[in-house]
């Protein structure tokens, strides 16, 4: 006799869900990669030293830019993927 297959029933109710990254944050961040695409020496800053004057430049909080510092990536285009992610990344609450 096989054994049931058990479904989980249980689904996480979106109002317990909160997105990672404040709204103003997402702002300041897709500031950042904006201008970083027309400045070369930024954009090595950002995808290569990610040097805390960035964060200060572009008003970053701590927070967010920990999770910035964890990014891996050689290019913009990489960087832009992951940060993409860590924008759409929502939390329970």
């Amino acid at each position: 006799m096989a054994l049931p297959r058990f479904k989980s029933y249980i689904k996480q109710d979106p109002s317990y869900l909160t997105p990672l990254l404040s709204a103003d944050q997402k702002s300041c961040l897709n500031r950042l990669v904006g201008e970083a695409a027309f400045d070369s020496s930024l954009e090595h800053r950002l995808v290569h030293d990610r040097d805390d004057t960035l964060r200060q430049q572009f008003q970053i909080s701590a927070n967010t830019w920990s999770h910035v510092e964890a990014i891996q990536a050689n290019t913009l285009e990489e960087f832009c993927v992951a940060l993409d992610k860590l924008q759409n990344t929502m939390i329970s609450h």
